[in-house]
C-alpha cells in the first residue's frame, strides 16, 4: 500500500510536468506563428522587390490574382534593370492589346499581377485610349478575320467600341446609338472627358463623337481630303470651359481606290462645331502626337519625314493659326510618336517592315528610336537620342505601338512580332526592362505552339494559306478558343498606362502586396515548426503513457 501511494504520487507529478510540457509547447508553437507571420507583413516590400534578383539582372513572374483565368502557353516574367528595381516597383498598370485574339492584357509591375481580358471581339483591337481619371478603356473594334488566309486589315470591317473596366478587369461593348458611320473601321479612340468619347473612322473619312451621358454618337465628315483617318491625339488647348474640343487626326490615304501616290494629310477638328482645317502631311501620314505647347508632331511611313505643325507663335493653336512649322528628314519610316512631360522630349518609332526577311537583315546600327527637344520656342527641337531597342531573351523590338506613362519619364512600346513589351527611359532611350508574354493564350499542351523560324517572308508564310501574313509574328497556335480564322502567335499593338491600382492587385487585407515565391517559403517554414513542435509533443506523451502502464501494471499486481 505504501509503494501504491508512491506510484500515485509519482503520477501526479508527472501528469504535472506533461501537462505543463504541453501547454509551454503549444504557447511556443502560437508565438512561433504569430511572430512569423508578423515578419512576413512587415517585410512584404523588401520580400518583393528583392525577388529572384540575379547579381545585375533580376526576373519577376507576373501572377494571375485569385478568381482570373490564367493564360498562356509561358509563364509572364519581367526582366529588370537592379538600379531600375525601385522605380519599376511603383508602376501601375500598363496596357496593351494582343490584336490576333482579341485580348487586352493588364500588367501592374507595382504588385506583379496580371490579367488578360477577353474583349467582346475575337480580333482587331487594334489601338486603346484611356479615360481622363483611368478608370477605363476604349477599344475600337477594328474588324474581325472572318475567313481563313485574309490579311491584316482584309477583315470585316468593324462599327463597335469594347469598353473595359480595369479595376474590375472586365470588358463589355459600348452601349449607345449605332456608330452614325455604320460599319466603317473606327481604328482610334481619344476622351474628351469622362463621357466623350471620340473614333476615327476610317472607311468613311470622318470622325464620330459618342456621348455616354445619353447614348448618342455623332457623325463629322472630313471629306475626301482626310482620306483614312488613322490615328488621332487631343490638342492641348488654354480653353478649359468645355466649348472647344481640338483633335487631331493623321489621313494616310490607305482606302480602297485611294492611289499609293495619295498624299497624306492632317485633319485639325473642332469636334464641338464640326469644322476642321486640313493640311498637307508626310506620304503615308500615321504617327501623331501632341506636346502641352499645343504642337502637333506628325510622321509620313512611306516617307523619311517628321513634320511639326502648331501656332507660329506663344498663341493657343486653333483652326485660323494653325499651319507647318518645321520638317525633319532621314527617319524613314516613321510609325509611331509619343511625347513625355517629365523629359519635355518627343520620341519616334520607326519600322523598317513588316517582313521578316527585311527585319531580319537588320543591324543594331539600324536606330529604330529617336528622341527629340520638344521644347518651341528654343529654335532648336533637336534630335537628342537614337537607338536600337532590343530584349535579351527575344532580340530586335519592331514597333507598332507606343505611349508614354504620364509622371514617370518612361515610354511603353514592344515588338509586333515577339510578343514582348520594353519600358525605356525617357531620358537616355535605355530599356529598363522587358515584359515576356505568352505567344498563344491556351496552356502548352493544348495550344500547340508551332514556331516558323524557316520561312523568314511573307510570300513563304502565305503560301501555307495562314491568316495576317502581312503582319506575321513568327509562327502559330494550332488550338484557340478566340477566332479560330486568326491563329497567329501574339500579335502586339495599342500600348497604354493608366495610373490606377485595380482592386485585383490589392489583397484581402486591403494592401498592395507581390505574390513572391519568398512569402511561400516564410509559410512552408512556420508550418515545418509548427509540425515539428506538435510530433514532439506527442512522442513525450508517448514515452510517459507507456512507461506508466507498465508501472501501473506492476503495482495493481503487488
Amino acid at each position: 500500500i505504501v509503494e501504491l501511494r508512491a506510484s500515485l504520487v509519482s503520477f501526479s507529478l508527472a501528469q504535472s510536468m506533461i501537462l505543463l510540457i504541453n501547454m509551454s509547447s503549444l504557447l511556443l508553437v502560437a508565438v512561433i506563428a504569430g511572430a512569423s507571420g508578423a515578419l512576413a507583413s512587415s517585410s512584404q516590400d523588401a520580400i518583393g522587390k528583392a525577388r529572384r534578383l540575379e547579381e545585375d539582372t533580376g526576373t519577376i513572374e507576373f501572377q494571375f490574382p485569385t478568381g482570373f483565368q490564367p493564360f498562356g502557353n509561358e509563364p509572364i516574367t519581367m526582366e529588370v534593370e537592379e538600379a531600375d528595381i525601385d522605380d519599376l516597383n511603383e508602376l501601375q498598370t500598363i496596357i496593351v492589346n494582343d490584336k490576333s485574339k482579341g485580348t487586352t492584357w493588364l500588367l501592374h509591375p507595382k504588385t506583379q499581377k496580371v490579367v488578360a481580358v477577353e474583349l467582346p471581339f475575337p480580333g482587331g483591337n487594334h489601338e486603346s485610349a484611356v479615360a481622363p481619371q483611368s478608370n477605363k478603356i476604349a477599344v475600337p473594334h477594328y474588324e474581325t478575320a472572318e475567313s481563313v488566309g485574309v490579311n491584316e486589315g482584309g477583315g470585316t470591317p468593324g462599327s463597335s467600341v469594347s469598353l473595359i473596366d480595369i479595376d474590375k478587369g472586365s470588358a463589355s461593348v459600348l452601349v449607345n446609338k449605332p456608330n452614325a458611320f455604320r460599319d466603317s473601321k473606327p481604328h482610334d479612340a481619344a476622351w474628351l472627358s469622362e463621357t466623350l468619347l471620340v473614333t476615327t473612322e476610317q472607311l468613311s473619312n470622318g470622325l464620330t463623337l459618342w456621348d455616354l451621358s445619353n447614348q448618342t454618337s455623332t457623325a463629322i465628315e472630313l471629306g475626301d481630303s482626310c482620306s483614312t483617318p488613322h490615328l488621332l491625339v487631343v490638342v492641348p488647348t488654354s480653353d478649359v470651359s468645355g466649348k472647344q474640343h481640338l483633335v487631331a487626326t493623321t489621313c494616310r490615304c490607305t482606302n480602297p481606290g485611294d492611289s499609293s501616290e495619295c498624299p497624306g494629310a492632317i485633319a485639325l477638328v473642332n469636334v464641338t462645331t464640326g469644322e476642321s482645317i486640313v493640311l498637307e502631311a508626310p506620304l503615308g501620314a500615321e504617327a501623331i502626337t501632341a506636346t502641352k505647347y499645343g504642337e502637333i508632331w506628325v510622321g509620313g511611313f512611306r516617307s523619311d519625314i517628321v513634320s511639326v505643325y502648331g501656332s507660329p507663335d506663344e498663341n493657343p493653336v486653333s483652326l485660323d493659326n494653325f499651319e507647318l512649322i518645321e520638317e525633319k528628314r532621314g527617319f524613314w519610316k516613321p510609325l509611331r510618336m509619343a511625347y513625355d512631360d517629365v523629359t519635355d522630349t518627343v520620341v519616334v518609332a520607326t519600322l523598317a517592315s513588316t517582313d521578316a526577311t527585311v527585319l531580319a537583315g537588320l543591324s543594331d546600327a539600324d536606330h529604330n528610336f529617336f528622341s527629340f527637344d520638344a521644347a518651341p520656342y528654343n529654335g532648336t527641337r533637336q534630335l537628342l537620342h537614337s537607338t536600337t531597342l532590343s530584349s535579351r531573351k527575344r532580340g530586335r523590338i519592331n514597333p507598332e505601338g507606343l505611349a508614354v506613362a504620364p509622371d514617370t519619364g518612361y515610354f511603353i512600346t514592344g515588338g509586333f512580332d515577339t510578343a514582348t513589351i520594353v519600358i525605356v527611359d525617357a531620358e537616355t532611350l535605355n530599356v529598363v526592362a522587358s515584359i515576356y508574354l505568352p505567344h498563344c493564350t491556351l496552356p502548352s499542351e493544348m495550344a500547340l505552339a508551332t514556331f516558323l523560324p524557316f520561312l523568314n517572308n511573307t510570300a513563304m508564310v502565305a503560301t501555307l494559306n495562314l491568316t495576317g501574313t502581312n503582319n506575321w509574328s513568327g509562327g502559330y497556335c494550332a488550338r484557340t478558343l478566340r477566332n479560330t480564322y486568326d491563329n497567329r502567335f501574339t500579335v502586339l499593338d495599342g500600348f497604354n498606362y493608366a495610373a490606377i491600382d485595380p482592386t485585383w492587385t490589392i489583397d484581402e487585407e486591403g494592401e498592395d502586396v507581390p505574390a513572391t515565391a519568398a512569402d511561400s517559403d516564410v509559410v512552408v517554414l512556420v508550418l515545418l515548426v509548427v509540425v515539428g513542435v506538435v510530433v514532439l509533443i506527442a512522442f513525450v506523451n508517448c514515452i510517459y503513457c507507456s512507461c506508466w502502464k507498465r508501472r501501473n501494471k506492476k503495482d495493481v499486481h503487488a
